[in-house]
């Protein structure tokens, strides 16, 4: 809820003072995106695993296809030069999708990785976007920020062979 996000935030400054928010700029994207990969393999379990060579490739190759159109969307929460979460997103159509993010698992304890998320729609709002999504899969930060549930389907198109 509200108060427990605004609770996690006030204890993050005062332990960290300094934190700040940051977005990537063209100028910053290749640094950006190896420290974001680099902080994705440090997770514990699966979410460290996940970020073998094959997929950080893929995030890599992400930034070069989505970078010219200015939608890709990779911000942090720094302390210092030290970043301590960091998002993966596009904007597109008026609409942010949050596509993956990461923490330093040091910071844990702080809710980095929320507080982040908590910001992105904070700005979100702020500048006019109509909707925040955050894509699928039911972890709880996404219901803590607001989140509601939608049907997803798959649909299955076969070309009919003569």
């Amino acid at each position: 809820d509200r108060h427990e996000l605004r609770r996690k935030r006030r204890r993050l400054g005062k332990e960290l003072p300094g934190a700040g928010f940051r977005s990537s700029t063209p100028d910053s994207l290749e640094r950006d995106v190896a420290t974001f990969i680099a902080m994705h393999r440090g997770a514990d379990g699966h979410k460290g695993h996940f970020m073998g060579p094959e997929i950080a490739t893929f995030f890599e190759r992400l930034v070069r296809s989505f970078e010219p159109s200015g939608s890709l969307r990779l911000d942090f929460l720094e302390v210092g030069d030290r970043a301590i979460a960091s998002t993966f997103g596009f904007e597109l159509g008026g609409t942010f999708y949050l596509y993956n993010s990461a923490y330093e698992p040091d910071a844990a304890r702080l809710s980095p990785g929320l507080v982040l998320v908590s910001e992105l729609v904070k700005d979100a709002i702020e500048r006019g976007l109509r909707i925040f999504d955050f894509l699928r899969g039911p972890e709880r930060y996404k219901y803590q920020l607001g989140a509601q549930s939608l049907p997803l389907n798959n649909v299955r198109v076969l070309n009919k062979v003569q």
